[in-house]
């Protein structure tokens, strides 16, 4: 008995980790785009006024 509980305790909490991993990188790769998205505008807007 004492060697099934932290297997089903670990099979629980595994996936509940990597969902939160990949909500993480989600969120991450969100902001990362918006930052990006961001850049590449002050970028051309500053291109626009050397022209």
């Amino acid at each position: 008995m004492k060697t099934e509980v932290p297997k089903i305790g670990a099979s629980v909490f595994l996936p509940l980790k990597i969902d939160e991993m990949q909500q993480n990188q989600f969120k991450f790769y969100f902001f990362r785009r918006k930052l990006l998205m961001k850049m590449k505008f002050n970028c051309y807007s500053h291109v626009d006024k050397l022209k």
